[in-house]
């Protein structure tokens, strides 16, 4: 659970936390998969900029700029939600991909993503992703 009060800016919450607490039990259990983040500290790479929400009514998407020596990268890291809604998002979430100067758009996740709202980013499979605990 988050505490909205450290997002608070004059004993109000910002409009990006308002849109995230409409969203955040969406998008939360996606984050069980990897568990390299919770729900808070994804809050808090949105406050810092380092992630971008795309919230609809149901639905949600969180994105992420990658910049790597050779090219910058829009990475799709946690989506949750009505996949309808998700697909209208495609469009917006392309065009802010170019404005930011990506080459490409990823997405790592559970291999019935491919099936889903990507599919309007013409993505396919470009490699397999596997990971172990230490």
């Amino acid at each position: 659970m988050i505490d909205y009060e450290k997002y608070k800016l004059n004993g109000e919450l910002p409009f990006w936390a308002l849109l995230f607490k409409k969203v955040e039990k969406i998008l939360e259990p996606a984050l069980e998969y990897d568990k390299t983040y919770n729900i808070e500290d994804v809050a808090d790479c949105i406050l810092n900029g380092t992630m971008q929400l795309w919230p609809t009514n149901n639905s949600a998407v969180v994105t992420q700029v990658q910049t790597f020596p050779r090219m910058k990268v829009l990475h799709i890291f946690l989506a949750g939600g009505n996949l309808k809604e998700l697909e209208t998002l495609t469009p917006h979430i392309q065009k802010f991909a170019e404005d930011m100067g990506c080459r490409k758009i990823t997405l790592t996740g559970r291999k019935g993503w491919s099936r889903t709202f990507v599919t309007k980013f013409n993505m396919k499979p470009t490699h397999y992703w596997l990971s172990t605990e230490v």
